[in-house]
């Protein structure tokens, strides 16, 4: 079930950024296909471990997270829906009490679920543990975009198709049967509109849940602009 994915945690604050990396979208979406973001969550002082446990609503699934002061983290899930040809894009991001935010990322293959856990340890964790002394908010988001290898097959099936119409298209000329030539040439034109429209559609997707077109910016801006971060510069 788990597949090549991708973990990022990122600690932000005021106008200084410091990331760091552990490891490694035309189909109709069903309703636990749709975005979905967890609310801001207020949560109290920790002076012991932080545990964060998000159940998804639209998604079949959860998201675990737990830090300890001494800096070693788990970050583990599961979504146990099949989304064919689709990638699970998964950020959880909690806001210390002076603005700085940091940013939990997995994305894996969602075809037939899949299930993740990475644990580690780190600095930046150990040395901004007591930023959660007086309190955090958290905030959480999910995404199913289509995957890369779902986008390489639609596209060469497309490009087959392409160049059926045109050979046909071709030899119904040297035919000089018009009427059969001119019947393709309306399929090819139907296939550039529809090219165009997925190419748009994907375009605004991106633009809808951030710069990176994942996750991580959603829940960033919910979290930040709540909240009043200091991330206005990202």
């Amino acid at each position: 079930m788990n597949s090549t994915h991708r973990l990022r945690i990122a600690f932000l604050a005021g106008a200084v950024a410091v990331a760091g990396s552990f490891g490694t979208v035309a189909h109709a979406q069903t309703a636990d296909d749709a975005p979905e973001a967890a609310p801001v969550v207020a949560m109290p002082a920790a002076s012991g471990p932080v545990t964060i446990n998000w159940t998804f609503k639209r998604a079949t699934g959860r998201a675990n997270l737990t830090f300890n002061p001494d800096g070693t983290y788990l970050f583990s899930g599961t979504s146990s829906g099949q989304h064919p040809k689709k990638d699970i894009d998964v950020a959880l991001a909690l806001k210390a009490s002076n603005g700085a935010i940091m940013v939990f990322h997995f994305v894996g293959d969602a075809a037939h679920g899949t299930q993740w856990s990475k644990q580690g340890r780190s600095v930046i964790l150990k040395d901004n543990f007591a930023l959660f002394s007086h309190g955090y908010h958290w905030s959480g988001s999910i995404r199913f975009h289509e995957s890369a290898a779902a986008r390489r097959a639609e596209y060469e099936a497309r490009e087959r198709k392409r160049e059926e119409l045109e050979k046909r298209a071709m030899e119904a000329r040297e035919r000089h049967d018009e009427k059969v030539e001119k019947e393709i040439l309306a399929q090819l034109e139907g296939l550039r509109r529809e090219v165009a429209t997925k190419e748009r559609e994907h375009h605004e997707r991106q633009s809808s849940s951030g710069d990176d077109g994942s996750s991580v910016g959603s829940v960033i801006g919910t979290i930040g602009g709540v909240l009043g971060s200091v991330l206005s510069f990202l």
